[in-house]
């Protein structure tokens, strides 16, 4: 089997020539605030899906053309689930961040949630690895950083022996988390 040569990346003069994106979808971006191809270039593939009638995958898609870099299937669905479920531990990080009073967080919890969140920003979303271990290695640690995630945001008031423990536990997963970036 021949490798693929990879695709050289075209140049774009509008919004509207990128591969899925017309008029309405263009004027969606511009709204955005991304108003120019460089504007979507520069753009992480988290944001330019939370764009209106974009989505992961055609997010995937756009990146890949003005990258000229083609990735293989794996990859782009390991990206497109690695960009989900970033997405979904920023929101949970966010709302716990937002009141952390609610919950009564501790202070060293809650710095162990920033850390998360700036460790989240390094996840190679964008460029996924490729070697296969490295993509599941990744994976594995922010699914278990989801579900710890999920159970502090589950937290009452009075779990505070608990707060320690799952500080520990998210330090433990985001050290090795970082390892693997």
């Amino acid at each position: 089997m021949q490798a693929e040569e990879p695709q050289r990346a075209r140049s774009y003069a509008s919004l509207s020539d990128l591969p899925g994106i017309g008029a309405t979808k263009a004027d969606w971006l511009v709204e955005a605030g991304m108003t120019d191809v460089d504007a979507v270039r520069r753009a992480s593939i988290d944001d330019l899906a939370h764009v209106r009638g974009v989505g992961y995958v055609l997010a995937g898609r756009i990146k890949e053309v003005l990258t000229g870099t083609e990735l293989t299937d794996a990859q782009r669905q390991w990206q497109e689930r690695t960009a989900s479920l970033r997405s979904e531990i920023r929101s949970k990080i966010a709302e716990l961040l937002a009141h952390p009073e609610r919950r009564s967080l501790k202070p060293k919890l809650v710095k162990q949630l920033e850390r998360v969140l700036s460790l989240l920003d390094d996840v190679p979303v964008d460029h996924p690895p490729e070697d296969d271990a490295q993509r599941e290695k990744i994976s594995k640690h922010e699914k278990a950083l989801a579900s710890l995630i999920e159970g502090a945001s589950e937290l009452e008031s009075g779990d505070k022996n608990y707060q320690k423990v799952l500080r520990k536990r998210i330090s433990t997963r985001r050290k090795k988390l970082d390892n693997w970036l």
